[in-house]
């Protein structure tokens, strides 16, 4: 059984690719999910949430999304005046990842269940056989 990073969605195991490919909700409510698990002293509950117990540990996996998140608010938005690059990464080419993230069933079950958010959105990335079907469906 894969371990269920919460709203931490990532369909490919590149964060640039993944945020490329979110649709707007979800990529809002990422990059506030993100702000938040950097800054737990803030909200103390998110040291409780699964998200945070999942992710806590990669500080520099979350900043390099978070900044694949930005990078693509400003391509859809370029109004917006947000800075491309909101987290310093030492090293962005070598820090640690969970060990799900290159797992191609963790990957597959990210895209159904991002499917099931908008598959009208996500239908256009990819077809059913880079899904995880739901027992009874073929």
């Amino acid at each position: 059984m894969l371990i269920s990073p919460g709203a931490i969605y990532m369909p490919y195991p590149d964060f640039h690719r993944c945020a490329r490919v979110l649709d707007w909700r979800t990529l809002e409510q990422m990059d506030s999910l993100i702000r938040r698990l950097l800054n737990p002293q803030m909200l103390p509950d998110v040291m409780l949430s699964t998200p945070y117990k999942v992710w806590g540990k990669f500080p520099d996996a979350l900043r390099d999304y978070g900044n694949s998140l930005a990078k693509q608010f400003i391509a859809r938005n370029p109004l917006e005046n947000n800075e491309p690059y909101p987290y310093k990464v030492e090293d962005q080419e070598d820090y640690p990842l969970p060990f799900f993230v290159g797992h191609i069933m963790y990957h597959k079950q990210q895209k159904s269940a991002l499917m099931q958010i908008d598959p009208k959105h996500y239908g256009q990335y990819w077809g059913p056989n880079e899904l995880l079907m739901s027992k009874g469906v073929q």
